[in-house]
């Protein structure tokens, strides 16, 4: 139960005003904490260095709860052995661990990400730069996923980025689902028009709302092999 520290870090020896720089990169409102200092200090000049409260990798929810109340604080440093800062516990995260206990998180704790694309001729590029960005699974999204620009397009998909996990749809039907399998697909996007603000039915006039997707299985028999498993049906 660590938030573990990975790019961009900073050393003591960087101004503040690199940090208002980050902030404002990567869309985090940190103003609030600097706007008071001199820009141009160093950080080690403004940070507090004595009597922090510290735990070590590894420390439990309970262990960090206990340790954030008793010193009455709102964030715990996670150090290592040699006193490097390896995380970040704080009391908004508790509360959201426990709010959200079922999170989809990796293994540095944070939340998962999926990014969606469509079938147009600069698919791959998109893939490429939201792979790299740091999405965990890409989604190939449309309305009619049972078709043969959406099978094109995950059978590219899967050639270029093998290791990336993909999901496809959005399909109704147990064929559908089928086809994409073959394709290549990692999990199924089922349901057509369920969304409160999806145009589909309005415009095509068709539509099978995610509470009446029984069509989707059984899947035809042939799709599986006795070793292969079947990918979970993502209900969105």
């Amino acid at each position: 139960m660590v938030l573990a520290v990975t790019e961009p870090t900073l050393s003591g020896l960087h101004d503040l005003q690199r940090i208002a720089d980050l902030a404002d990169h990567f869309g985090m409102d940190m103003m609030v904490c600097i706007n008071r200092w001199d820009l141009n200090q160093q950080i080690s000049q403004v940070m507090t260095k004595d009597n922090l409260v510290t735990a070590p990798v590894g420390t439990s929810l309970e262990g960090a709860k206990k340790l954030l109340h008793k010193n009455r604080i709102e964030k715990l440093l996670v150090i290592d052995d040699n006193g490097n800062l390896q995380g970040l516990i704080t009391v908004k995260d508790i509360e959201k661990m426990e709010m959200y206990p079922n999170a989809c998180k990796d293994h540095l704790g944070r939340l998962r990400v999926g990014a969606a694309i469509g079938v147009g001729p600069d698919r791959l590029e998109r893939a490429e730069a939201l792979i790299k960005a740091g999405a965990d699974v890409i989604v190939i999204d449309t309305a009619h996923g049972h078709s043969k620009d959406v099978l094109t397009a995950v059978e590219e998909h899967k050639k270029h980025f093998s290791n990336c996990q993909l999901i496809a749809g959005n399909v109704a039907t147990a064929d559908g689902v089928a086809a994409l399998i073959k394709a290549g697909v990692d999990a199924v996007k089922v349901g057509v028009g369920p969304g409160s603000i999806c145009t589909t039915r309005v415009i095509a006039g068709v539509g099978v709302t995610t509470l009446n997707i029984s069509g989707c299985n059984p899947v035809p028999k042939g799709v599986f092999t006795d070793t292969e498993r079947s990918p979970v049906a993502a209900v969105l």
